[in-house]
């Protein structure tokens, strides 16, 4: 079901998503995975902030990342939190907010070792010196191009920096 909810958000189906995620914390929560129950909840987050309601979705990300602390279970999602609370602080007007919050995404990914979430960190941060009129770094394009082709990954989905 998690899968299932992170497809939908991927395919714009943000009701179905929720829905999905819904079942899957109350599976998670029912057998005790609380690590999962935080991943389900970075997950809602980031459908939140897809969807444009960057204040639910700033909301969940800072109470998710409340309960994350330190633990190796729970700091795998630290990346993904702390993008989504940039997303959501870009989304609400905050650009040195939202840099703060990538650049933290960025360092988490980084610490652990995480290639995936370091590139989706670089390109929100690419994609806001854009919006900003700011040319982006050329060491952090042309790292996050390597990345990319290191990984085989042809595409992910726009940083949701703008409301909609």
């Amino acid at each position: 079901l998690l899968m299932l909810g992170r497809v939908a958000i991927r395919a714009g189906r943000f009701d179905d998503a929720l829905g999905r995620l819904a079942e899957a914390k109350a599976n998670f929560v029912h057998v005790g995975a609380k690590d999962d129950v935080l991943e389900v909840d970075a997950r809602v987050a980031e459908c939140r902030v897809f969807m444009g309601d960057s204040a639910a979705a700033l909301e969940l990300a800072r109470d998710a990342l409340a309960r994350a602390g330190a633990s190796q279970g729970t700091a795998k999602v630290v990346p993904l939190l702390e993008r989504v609370r940039g997303f959501a602080l870009a989304q609400q007007g905050d650009p040195a907010g939202a840099r703060q919050a990538l650049e933290a995404s960025l360092a988490a990914g980084r610490t652990r070792r995480d290639r995936f979430e370091v590139t989706l960190a670089l390109l929100a941060l690419i994609e806001l010196d854009r919006l900003a009129g700011v040319e982006p770094r050329a060491d952090i394009v042309t790292e996050s191009r390597g990345l990319l082709s290191s990984l085989k990954v042809r595409a992910v989905p726009a940083a949701p920096l703008v409301a909609r």
